[in-house]
Parts: C-alpha cells; sequence; structure tokens
C-alpha cells in the first residue's frame, strides 16, 4: 500500500476491510484471487489500509489459521 496524503475527496483516510470469504461454489483460489484483486483496487484508488479479518476454524474463509 502507498501512504501519504489522503486521496479524492474525502476529508479522512479509507480503509477497506476484507473478509477472505469464498461464497458458494467458489474454490479457495478463486477466494485468493479475488482477495488479491480487491487489494490492487483499493490501492489504485488509494485508499489508505487494507485490513483482513481473522477467523478461525471456519471453512467458509479461503485463509488459514492455527488453531
Amino acid at each position: 500500500m502507498q501512504f501519504g496524503s489522503p486521496a479524492g475527496t474525502a476529508p479522512f483516510a479509507l480503509s477497506v476491510l476484507a473478509g477472505g470469504g469464498t461464497g458458494v461454489g467458489t474454490t479457495a483460489a478463486e477466494g485468493l484471487a479475488a482477495t488479491a484483486s480487491l487489494a490492487r483496487t483499493a490501492d489504485q484508488h488509494g485508499y489508505h489500509r487494507f485490513w483482513m479479518s481473522e477467523h478461525h476454524a471456519m471453512g467458509a474463509t479461503s485463509h488459514m489459521n492455527n488453531p
């Protein structure tokens, strides 16, 4: 992510929160590709940060954490 002055018309820095979910009928690889695409798009549009929520032992998320 690029840091600096807020871009656009917002008087404050905006961030994106992604859950990393795969959705019904979507593979983990497709979910991760979609999340990476969202991160690139957020960066291109000047968002301040890209956050990933952390979920444990949930099959519907496309990222894993140790139990």
